[in-house]
């Protein structure tokens, strides 16, 4: 139970059902348990208060920070999904005898199988999440409830209000919740001590066009705060962290057909052709996949059939075989 409309309107469904337990983590600050706490209250609900402050800077808060420096843009929902959130809700589960765990993700889980959100008309949801569930093994998802997995986000303000919840019309939460400005570089040089040193800006020959205040300070794909003089629009195309070179180039130097996927979890047995969503907002794009090196299965070599733009190592690659989640990994 986060406090937000989505886990609160998950709850007023459960309890059609089910017997309820609310369990809330303290991850990062305190922010979130008063509202979790009023929630229990409405539906009259056991709640406990997990606080896993340490865990989470050390499983999520600094491989973050330690991507970021390596030049990686990495996706911590993710990561907290896999080594955080969920073990630790099955921990407490366990230790409190529940047969099944539930969160206010948009996602379905039928027989053990991870399935894209739908809406009440069958569409994809828009707000789907089964990007950022695929390390979920199908032992555990034999065990998980999602309640909004064919309802839009609509429907479940509604819910939350006919439900007389205070929450039905909280905003949804933005960007990283531990990054509370979205101001991530700030964030990491405060959390690390550390400081990103000038470099130079490059173009694809290695020609250098420019300073910039330290790679960390740049995403691929940015064209804005640059600070470049330059005919034409300009984006990061690149970045070395060992060099602390930035390079940039026009649109099309943003798009890729092939890369390499690392440390890929399968859901079935390896594929060789699905669709793969390179960012949580894209749709997903048709691809063929083929083992790399002695690695096999858990480095895979993806051939987009058509080049999309801003496939950036350190976010996820997640596997679809239409709306089944089939595997993923992280863009190496």
């Amino acid at each position: 139970m986060s406090g937000g409309v989505d886990s609160s309107a998950a709850i007023a469904l459960l309890k059609r059902d089910y017997d309820v337990i609310g369990v809330t983590f303290r991850f990062f600050g305190d922010f979130d348990t008063l509202a979790a706490k009023s929630v229990a209250r409405r539906f009259s609900i056991e709640h406990h208060i997990v606080d896993r402050t340490s865990d989470f800077k050390e499983r999520v808060i600094q491989p973050f920070a330690d991507s970021w420096f390596a030049g990686l843009t990495p996706n911590p929902c993710a990561v907290c999904n896999r080594d955080m959130k969920f073990p630790a809700l099955f921990e407490k589960a366990d230790e409190l005898g529940c047969d099944l765990v539930a969160t206010g993700h948009y996602a379905r889980c039928e027989n053990g199988v991870l399935k894209c959100a739908l809406t009440e008309t069958g569409e994809i949801n828009p707000k789907d999440q089964s990007y950022m569930l695929y390390t979920l093994t199908p032992c555990r998802l034999s065990r998980i409830v999602f309640p909004l997995g064919n309802l839009s986000k609509a429907a479940v303000r509604r819910i939350a209000a006919e439900s007389e919840l205070n929450n039905a019309d909280k905003p949804d939460s933005q960007d990283i919740c531990f990054v509370l400005d979205g101001d991530y570089v700030s964030f990491i040089e405060e959390f690390t001590g550390r400081r990103s040193e000038a470099g130079d800006f490059t173009d694809k020959t290695g020609r250098v066009i420019g300073k910039h205040n330290g790679h960390i300070h740049y995403t691929l794909g940015q064209r804005r705060g640059l600070g470049i003089s330059s005919h034409e629009r300009l984006y990061v195309t690149s970045k070395d962290a060992i060099s602390n070179a930035v390079t940039v180039g026009a649109q099309d130097e943003l798009f890729v057909k092939t890369f390499e996927v690392c440390d890929v979890v399968w859901h079935r047995e390896l594929v060789q052709s699905a669709t793969v969503k390179t960012r949580y907002t894209p749709a997903s794009a048709p691809c063929t996949i083929c083992p790399v090196g002695s690695l096999g299965e858990n480095r895979v070599r993806v051939t987009l059939e058509t080049p999309q733009k801003t496939v950036a190592p350190g976010q996820c690659a997640v596997f679809y075989d239409g709306v089944t989640v089939v595997g993923g990994g992280i863009i190496c």
